[in-house]
């Protein structure tokens, strides 16, 4: 006679201590705590999937390579006693246990833009993101997960005093590159900034100067795809031709004739980001994320992760060079994929 044995497990998040200087802080509450329920769990992967997954979390904002670290918003019951009712959460896994690291109060950073473009520099817990001002401009600032310290990451760089960010940005090994107006001058986004946090170097770029065509106002996007290498993406006409150059804006590859109307990339890109080792672009699809695409930088080929359908994009991001993870919101509920990039290319169907 078979036994069946249903084993529920009871994790307990255990909370550290978070009180430092900074007014944005948060202090621990000894008294509080998150359970979470896990049913037949079989391994990590399945707590941080349905810990992540949760109504409780609002948006996930990182996921390291080796899924043990994660920074998320949380809506959920407070894990702190605080006035405020989202915070923006770092947490670990550790045998089983999702232990809350730190935790911020987002009302003091109610500005701050979590859904779009996220990007994390994971050496030193660097988390970075756009910003609204209240004069209706954008900043770019980068939060020490840490600390909760915040900057504004053009502060104090001469080259981009004259300029503004919008939300587009990307990062890529330590590069930042985000796109730019002049202030009080309403000629669009046709420039784009690069700070290199390795060696602390800026440029200033103008996509007219580099591909020799007035852009389109929103759709020519600049991405850092590689250790000194941009993809510029400029819609001309019924195509898309992409340009690649280096940190100095030189032209060192085109890539023409995409049909633009076949192309996700007519919508413009958004929330991109590239495979450790360059090749292969993972983008979701206008400025509210919703499809996902994996593009083949080297043949410049389109394969759709996600078209919009049968679901929303709410999170994406690479785990290495061969393998990228992403969340989907159906109308009931939130799934965590992990989809192996050779597998999904030899089983893709045009």
């Amino acid at each position: 006679m078979k036994k069946i044995l249903l084993i529920v497990i009871i994790i307990g998040i255990s909370l550290s201590a978070c009180s430092h200087d900074q007014d944005d802080s948060v202090q621990k509450d000894d008294e509080s705590g998150v359970k979470i329920e896990q049913e037949q769990i079989i391994n990590e992967d399945d707590i941080m999937k349905k810990h992540l997954n949760s109504e409780e979390v609002d948006t996930i904002c990182y996921i390291s390579p080796d899924k043990n670290t994660m920074y998320y918003t949380w809506q959920g019951k407070q894990i702190y006693h605080t006035s405020q009712r989202k915070q923006l959460i770092y947490a670990e896994m550790n045998n089983g246990d999702i232990n809350i690291k730190k935790a911020y109060d987002i009302d003091f950073w109610n500005r701050m833009v979590f859904s779009r473009n996220v990007f994390v520099n994971e050496m030193e817990n660097i988390l970075y993101c756009s910003s609204n001002n209240e004069d209706g401009s954008q900043s770019l600032l980068s939060v020490d997960m840490n600390t909760g310290e915040k900057k504004d990451v053009l502060k104090g760089i001469d080259i981009f005093s004259e300029y503004t960010p919008s939300y587009y940005f990307n990062y890529h090994k330590g590069a930042l590159l985000f796109q730019l107006r002049k202030k009080d001058n309403d000629d669009g986004y046709n420039y784009w900034g690069l700070f290199d946090t390795n060696n602390n170097q800026a440029r200033l770029f103008n996509v007219k100067d580099i591909i020799g065509l007035q852009p389109p106002k929103v759709y020519s996007e600049m991405f850092v795809v590689g250790v000194n290498k941009i993809m510029i993406v400029a819609p001309q006409g019924d195509y898309i031709n992409l340009f690649y150059t280096d940190f100095t804006g030189k032209v060192i590859k085109t890539v023409k004739g995409i049909e633009r109307y076949t192309s996700y990339m007519r919508h413009g890109l958004s929330a991109c980001h590239v495979s450790p080792d360059g090749k292969y672009l993972l983008f979701s699809v206008g400025q509210t994320p919703i499809a996902l695409v994996l593009f083949d930088i080297e043949n410049a080929t389109e394969y759709v992760v996600l078209d919009g359908s049968d679901g929303m994009r709410m999170y994406s991001s690479w785990l290495n060079n061969n393998t990228f993870i992403y969340q989907v919101q159906s109308e009931d509920k939130r799934e965590i994929r992990t989809v192996d990039v050779d597998e999904f290319i030899k089983n893709y169907i045009f």
